[in-house]
């Protein structure tokens, strides 16, 4: 399963996040959460994918998988 994020799409706070195993299935999610048809959840909000994180000691720094 892959994590995915909902955000308001006017700015940059996370407000949910949630394993799934499509992006699709975790819009869906988050619609029924919200309780919203799928055009009005659209218009306000993003869902994506979010991105893990790995410590690279050889470079000391993280870098994105």
């Amino acid at each position: 399963m892959t994590t995915y994020a909902m955000s308001i799409k006017s700015g940059n706070g996370l407000i949910f996040k949630t394993d799934a195993n499509s992006l699709e299935e975790a819009a869906e999610y988050f619609r029924k959460l919200k309780q919203m048809p799928k055009s009005d959840f659209n218009k306000l909000f993003i869902v994506t994918e979010v991105k893990k994180q790995k410590w690279n000691i050889q470079e000391n720094k993280y870098k994105i998988q």
